[in-house]
Order: C-alpha cells, then structure tokens, then sequence
C-alpha cells in the first residue's frame, strides 16, 4: 500500500476512479497528470503514482465485487430451492384437496 499525502488521497477519492483513469489515458507514461477541476486548482501528479493510487483501489473493488458475487449465487441457489420447495407444497395440496373430495 502506498504512503500516500492525505490531501492528494482525500482529492483522488473525490474525484473518482473514473475520472483519474480518464486523465491517465490523456497522459503519456512517466509525465505529469493533471486533473482538473471546476473551481478546484489543478493537480498535478507523476503518472506513476496516480497508476499505483488507481491499482489500489481496483484491487479493493475486485474484494468487494467477489464478495457481492458470493451472495447473489447463495441467494440465487435459495430461490431456486425455496420455488422447487413451494412447488412440491402446493401439488401436495392439491393431491391432498383432490383426495379428500374422492375425486383419486
């Protein structure tokens, strides 16, 4: 994890991954990003540090992203056996209705 200076992390956050990877993609490798602001001065930085500040936050998201994925697929199985489960409940109703009025 890199150090970085509080106030440039505070203004990359604000700022957003999008926005420092659409600057990165303006700038040449080993030259100076400049993100700019509406009624922000411009910041400067080495492109190398802003790539670094950028690969730490995407290796954060790809966490949170197979934690999410992990949930939705447990979600997704309890559905599917929570339906199959109500499925097998309302035919045994039925059977049940269909037995009681003599009709099997």
């Amino acid at each position: 994890m890199t150090d970085f200076d509080p106030q440039i992390r505070a203004e990359l956050e604000r700022r957003g991954p999008a926005n420092v990877r659409d600057a990165l993609r303006r700038t040449a490798a080993g030259s100076f990003v400049e993100l700019r602001g509406w009624f922000r001065p411009t910041l400067k930085l080495r492109h190398d540090t802003v790539e670094d500040w950028l690969r730490e936050k995407e290796q954060g998201a790809e966490g949170v992203t197979y934690e999410t994925l992990k949930w939705a697929k447990i979600a997704g199985w309890a559905a599917i056996i929570g339906g199959v489960v109500a499925s097998f409940m309302g035919l045994a109703a039925i059977l049940a209705t269909l037995w009681t009025a003599g009709k099997l």
